[in-house]
Formats: C-alpha cells, structure tokens, sequence
C-alpha cells in the first residue's frame, strides 16, 4: 500500500514536469522576413561557393566588385530574397551567438563534404 502511493505520488510529479517542460519544446516563432537555421546555412552556403568562384579567377579588382555584384543578385534571386531582408537576417544572428555558431559549424561540415568530393579521384577500374 505505502508503494502504491508513492508511486502515484513520483507518477504525479514526472507528469507535472512533463506538462510544464512540453512548451519549452515548441518550435520558436521566428520575427518576420527571419529565416530558419536551414534557409540561412543554404544561403551562407551558396555565397562562400560565389566567393570562391570569384577568387579562383585572381581578376583584378574592379572586375572582381562587378562580378560580385552581378553574383548577388543572382543569388538572392535564386534564394528569392533580397539585400534588406539578407541584412535583416545577419544582425538577428548575429546578435545570437550561440546559434550562428551553431549554423557555422553545420556550414564548415557541409563545405567539407562539398570539398572531399570534388577532390576524390575518380576510382580507376581494375582490369580483370
């Protein structure tokens, strides 16, 4: 009987903490024109790739600016956004730290996997 109700009891008081932990699992509403950590590492992603396009042609400087330039807008079109909305979304993260690292790391994971594949030799087919 004493089991019984302390088990009730401890069943009660998990139940209470489950309630009251539940809204703390809800997904956050982010502000308008934010975008989720997916959207902004897809983003952050295809500009490194334009910038390393840029970079590998070594063009002057002035050719280099129009080019960026003309890449932006390309890939804000792409991401269907624009520069405003693009400023928007680094001072937000920016202003969460822990969640903009957390974004980077997923990026330098993504970028290294980018990476390994277009490095690998393509494997050589043993004659039989």
């Amino acid at each position: 009987m004493f089991n019984r109700r302390l088990m009730k009891k401890i069943c009660c008081i998990f139940f209470t903490l489950f309630v009251l932990c539940l809204p703390a699992c809800k997904h956050k509403k982010l502000p308008p024109d934010i975008w989720e950590k997916e959207k902004m590492i897809a983003f952050l992603i295809d500009a490194q790739l334009l910038e390393a396009k840029v970079t590998i042609k070594e063009l002057p400087k002035n050719q280099s600016d129009s080019l960026y330039a003309c890449y932006y807008e390309e890939l804000f079109a792409c991401h269907n956004t624009t520069r405003e909305i693009w400023g928007k979304n680094t001072e937000y993260y920016r202003d969460r730290p822990e969640e903009l690292d957390d974004i980077y790391k997923e990026i330098i994971a993504r970028l290294t996997l980018i990476e390994s594949m277009v490095t690998q030799e393509p494997q050589k087919s043993k004659p039989q």
